[in-house]
């Protein structure tokens, strides 16, 4: 596998240019990216061999989507999204919520909804993800 490096600037023109064009129909888009992502992020980390969240944490800080991750309890908090532009009027790292969405529909089996609660362009410092399952039983 080859990987392309792309900016946290450059993520952010990109964003800026589909919204120009599609508005806010774009995030949808950024997701589904995320989603496919995400798949390769949890071959990569059942492959690695290490403690599940351990490895997620360590692709994702590696890969640059992140600065630092912690996962406690149905919540994912992130330092320093690649995503992030703080001093937008709402959140932004809709590929990041895509990426964190797969990881947790592979760990529990489950489909997942992944929700962004605090994103670093609004406000703070760091980015909160909840997840819960999707469908209940």
């Amino acid at each position: 596998m080859r990987f392309v490096k792309i900016s946290n600037v450059e993520l952010i023109k990109i964003r800026k240019l589909y919204e120009g064009l599609m508005s806010y129909a774009c995030y949808g888009l950024f997701f589904r990216e995320g989603l496919a992502i995400g798949e390769e992020f949890v071959n990569t980390v059942i492959d690695s061999g290490e403690e599940y969240f351990k490895a997620v944490k360590n692709v994702l800080e590696h890969r640059g989507w992140a600065k630092e991750v912690t996962f406690k309890n149905e919540k994912i908090f992130v330092k320093e999204s690649a995503e992030a532009e703080p001093g937008c009027k709402s959140p932004t790292c809709h590929i990041l919520r895509g990426i964190l969405q797969k990881v947790m529909e592979e760990h529990y089996g489950k489909k997942i909804r992944c929700t962004e609660e605090k994103c670093r362009s609004v406000e703070g410092d760091k980015c909160v993800f909840k997840y819960e399952v999707a469908i209940k039983e």
